[in-house]
């Protein structure tokens, strides 16, 4: 039996933007996954396995923060079911029987609107493969409660049934849990007692992006495929003996994205006006024109990257989860209007001597610092010879000059202020008064 296995696409289709954590490529996964999809079906498995975060779904919808009100829940509910439904038109096209689970950044209640969720288990071959629909709960500490674990331990006792895979988002074994739980509180007792059984050679999860080998463990095998969403790409095949029990498995995976030449923007003042600052989705505005001006960099072929101090977060007046929040607000507005896409946020929470907390003090990435530059660089393959920074401070065009970014100051936001000493500092910088003759000028 050959099973093909991938996870963790993050995918954002109808739902706007992308995943926080900038080398998800969310939005790419509408070409990506595809394609990943064809190469699979060549290869003729028996079962398709997705483990889990098939989209990336924001997770203020998922667990509503209290305080602050939710940007537009139906929309982004309804969005998500559209995003699923695609999935699902990918995968009855191949002509694979499939099997998917929800992962924690999938929304179960929109998921189950698309795919079956009674469907547990799969017979082909002579092979049961059956999944585990399980969730993370204290901590964010993946746990197997009822009713998944009555189903679990009902066939562990099936000894003259099948031969089992087990299919499940978060990792059994080892323990991976340094910054971030991502292995089951009791996973040490899942995998004694999956091995004990006699008759589970295979079990296949997700969650950890950097996933792990094969491991075996006497009778059972324990993998992670990598994630899907980050370069290069991957997916695996396994194929299992069903009469010895015995499993092999391939590496596969599409490759790095090609290099792309970059934009890099400041978010308050270039593209939303500065109120959004300290609060939260209410106040986001974006600066007339700023929408379209994108879009023209998405149809030019640049990478459009937000890169914000978002030292609110250090001073006490927010949370990173407010922050994205706020983000996801700013994506829907630039895709209502102008169908306008960023690639990715990254943003800095250090508030210096105004933090609240010892960990907001420094983070070393925050403006005028060149580091978040450099990490979405690397982590999306940018082209780091043909970039621009345009910004609405004295600390972005200090910021652009350190990595070697071509930088542009612009007079909305904050710009006008700080206009003279640009010039006087940066004589050769362009001073443009918003950024759609910020990006007029980058396409000339």
């Amino acid at each position: 039996m050959r099973i093909a296995h991938i996870t963790d696409l993050h995918l954002r289709a109808q739902q706007p933007g992308t995943s926080a954590i900038g080398k998800r490529r969310s939005h790419a996964m509408t070409v990506l996954f595809p394609r990943a999809l064809d190469a699979m079906r060549t290869q003729q498995p028996d079962v398709l396995a997705v483990t889990g975060d098939l989209l990336d779904v924001p997770g203020w919808l998922i667990a509503p923060i209290p305080g602050f009100e939710s940007d537009k829940p139906e929309f982004w509910m309804d969005a998500a079911i559209e995003d699923y439904r695609q999935v699902k038109a990918w995968l009855d096209a191949t002509g694979i029987p499939y099997m998917v689970l929800p992962g924690n950044h999938d929304l179960p209640d929109a998921m189950w609107q698309v795919f079956d969720p009674a469907a547990h288990t799969l017979e082909t071959g002579g092979i049961c493969c059956t999944r585990f629909c399980d969730h993370e709960h204290d901590g964010h500490r993946p746990r197997r409660f009822h009713p998944e674990r009555d189903r679990w331990e009902q066939l562990l006792q099936r000894a003259n049934g099948p031969l089992q895979v087990h299919l499940q988002h978060y990792v059994i074994t080892p323990a991976l849990n340094a910054g971030y739980p991502h292995t089951y509180e009791e996973g040490e007792e899942i995998a004694r007692r999956t091995n004990a059984c006699g008759h589970v050679p295979l079990c296949l999860s997700g969650h950890y992006h950097r996933g792990t080998p094969v491991l075996n463990h006497g009778n059972t095998t324990f993998a992670t495929t990598p994630a899907f969403c980050e370069a290069p790409h991957p997916w695996r095949i396994y194929d299992l003996d069903p009469d010895t029990g015995s499993s092999a498995v391939e590496d596969y995976a599409l490759g790095a994205p090609a290099r792309r030449p970059v934009v890099f923007l400041d978010r308050d003042g270039v593209i939303n006006t500065r109120p959004s600052f300290r609060c939260g989705p209410e106040a986001m505005e974006l600066i007339p024109g700023a929408a379209a001006a994108i879009h023209q960099l998405n149809a030019a072929g640049y990478a459009t990257l937000v890169i914000t101090n978002q030292s609110a977060i250090g001073m006490g007046y927010v949370s990173d989860a407010v922050v994205r929040l706020v983000n996801d607000t700013m994506h829907r507005l630039l895709a209502e209007e102008a169908d306008a896409r960023l690639d990715g946020v990254y943003h800095s929470s250090a508030a210096g001597a105004a933090a609240v907390l010892p960990r907001y003090l420094e983070d070393g990435k925050g403006k005028p610092s060149p580091r978040l530059l450099q990490q979405a660089t690397t982590e999306l393959n940018l082209d780091a010879a043909r970039a621009w920074m345009v910004g609405d401070s004295v600390g972005d065009i200090a910021t652009a000059t350190a990595y070697g970014a071509r930088p542009i100051l612009v007079e909305t936001g904050n710009g006008v202020n700080v206009a003279a000493t640009v010039k006087e500092q940066w004589p050769h910088t362009p001073v443009l008064p918003d950024l759609r003759a910020a990006v007029a000028h980058i396409l000339s």
